[in-house]
């Protein structure tokens, strides 16, 4: 297999970036391609579609990407859901921003706003923002807030 756009990937397989660094596509859409990184602990990563993607081969990884799989960080995402879940009985976040009231589901994998999992509230409110901002202080989850 060749060199191919990340718009033309097939969902559920792996491919490697441009940089080497192994990812597993979840999404194919036509602004953006979805894809998991094998390598940092299934981050979340949105690609363009006119991204390169190369076909998965463990010995073409990316040095770094290699030692970040074999020494993968620690999963904190389902206790801190947990207990966000836990605080009042919480099932839903609820946030108002530009006037529109926004409502993301706490599970014990994480949080889902429109079908799309995000491992923190700190990476659904960047997405519901377009800029870098405290989850929790955007969905008012610091103590004092209300």
């Amino acid at each position: 297999m060749k060199t191919i756009f990340a718009s033309k990937a097939e969902v559920g397989k792996k491919y490697l970036t441009k940089r080497g660094m192994p990812v597993e596509v979840s999404a194919v859409g036509d602004k953006n391609i979805v894809v998991f990184s094998l390598a940092n602990g299934h981050k979340r990563i949105n690609l363009d579609p006119g991204d390169l993607l190369q076909p998965y081969n463990p010995k073409l990884i990316n040095p770094d990407a290699r030692r970040a799989m074999a020494h993968p960080a620690k999963d904190t995402t389902k206790a801190v859901t947990s207990r966000l879940a836990e605080l009042d009985g919480k099932r839903h976040l609820k946030a108002s921003y530009k006037d529109k009231e926004y409502v993301a589901e706490i599970k014990e994998d994480g949080f889902y706003y429109e079908g799309v999992r995000y491992g923190s509230t700190t990476s659904l409110a960047t997405k519901i923002t377009g800029h870098p901002t405290s989850g929790p202080t955007f969905f008012g989850l610091r103590k004092g807030d209300k």
